[in-house]
């Protein structure tokens, strides 16, 4: 873990998981995060939607760091998506409480692909914004 979070700088946090069929519980007790759910997978997604695809085809990974905007080019095949019906669904997130504060329109679920991510690249900020967004440069500055 900490080779890849060295190299990648994402934000990866320690969480006791527990997983069984149908049935997914994770709890990090450093941020009082907790997710928990019982779920049923339905049958194979075969013809995606638009949205289906935007939600689960990424070919780019952005991290916001500290003092840059680390930029990856990722490959994957299309992710194997299947219905999934929620039984229970709990969400206990306090940092994004007002972002995650309804149950979701959309579940997917999938058994999961290969990820390549290489080609790091290092967009120095120029300035953080008020909204606390930030401001980084044209220029690539290759680590």
């Amino acid at each position: 873990m900490s080779n890849r979070k060295s190299l990648s700088e994402l934000p990866h946090r320690y969480s006791k998981m527990k997983r069984q069929e149908n049935y997914y519980h994770s709890v990090n007790a450093q941020h009082f995060d907790e997710f928990e759910m019982k779920f049923q997978v339905g049958q194979k997604i075969n013809d995606k939607t638009e949205l289906d695809k935007w939600l689960t085809e990424r070919y780019a990974l952005l991290q916001d760091t500290q003092n840059s905007i680390n930029e990856f080019e990722v490959h994957h095949i299309e992710w194997p998506t299947y219905r999934v019906d929620l039984n229970e669904i709990r969400i206990e997130y306090p940092r994004f409480d007002k972002l995650l504060n309804n149950l979701p329109n959309l579940t997917h679920y999938s058994t999961g692909v290969q990820v390549i991510a290489w080609d790091k690249r290092k967009n120095k900020k120029l300035a953080v914004t008020k909204s606390g967004n930030s401001a980084f440069r044209d220029a690539t500055v290759y680590s």
